[in-house]
């Protein structure tokens, strides 16, 4: 059992890897997200009172989890050189002033890592290149009708899963709004990035 302390500090979640060897060389792996911090650091850009908040879109702040399943190269599980296959779904809302957006995660990682251990005590890292598979299109922009009322305009002017927020609210026609990519700017590629410390029994 392991948590990863600076994917909490950072991004405000919470991940408890929990891995069980099931051969001598290869090991099964579930890591549940659970949403601490619903705007934390990595969000600092947009703090304020027109920020976005990451919210858990699961039971309660149970965000969802991933599945892998592990090959010990040295033929020892939880010990040295590991290639890992990794599912990931976790579901999210994300929330803004004047829009909000639900998403789900769904990504496939090759990751490749090592583990080390002091008796019970162990550190694990490693480094992971995947693509999302559930891509998704959340596009308009709001204005402002005569009553000054706002009101949400479809348009198909993106590629890309998108969160809009208002950033000049007192323009009396239309909002200036800020376009924010919810899905990283590479097309679709992810990075993972874990530095873990636990237990092993």
């Amino acid at each position: 059992m392991r948590v990863d302390p600076f994917n909490l500090l950072i991004e405000g979640k919470l991940a408890i890897e929990l891995e069980v060897a099931l051969l001598k060389w290869m090991s099964f792996e579930l890591v549940p997200i659970f949403v601490v911090n619903e705007q934390p650091p990595s969000f600092g850009y947009f703090t304020g009172p027109h920020g976005i908040y990451r919210k858990s879109n699961g039971w309660g702040p149970l965000a969802g989890s991933s599945f892998d399943l592990g090959f010990w190269l040295e033929g020892k599980a939880m010990r040295g050189t590991v290639l890992r296959v990794i599912m990931t779904n976790y579901s999210y809302d994300y929330v803004a002033p004047t829009d909000s957006v639900a998403h789900v995660e769904r990504q496939l990682f090759g990751f490749l890592g090592s583990q080390s251990r002091w008796g019970l005590f162990t550190i694990s890292g490693g480094f992971g290149l995947g693509a999302e598979l559930n891509p998704q299109r959340h596009c308009y922009y709001n204005a402002l009708n005569a009553q000054g009322q706002i009101m949400s305009v479809p348009t198909d002017q993106c590629d890309q899963k998108v969160l809009f927020l208002r950033t000049n609210p007192t323009n009396t026609r239309v909002e200036q709004l800020t376009l924010v990519d919810l899905n990283g700017g590479l097309g679709g590629v992810q990075f993972l990035l874990r530095i873990s410390l636990g237990v092993v029994f």
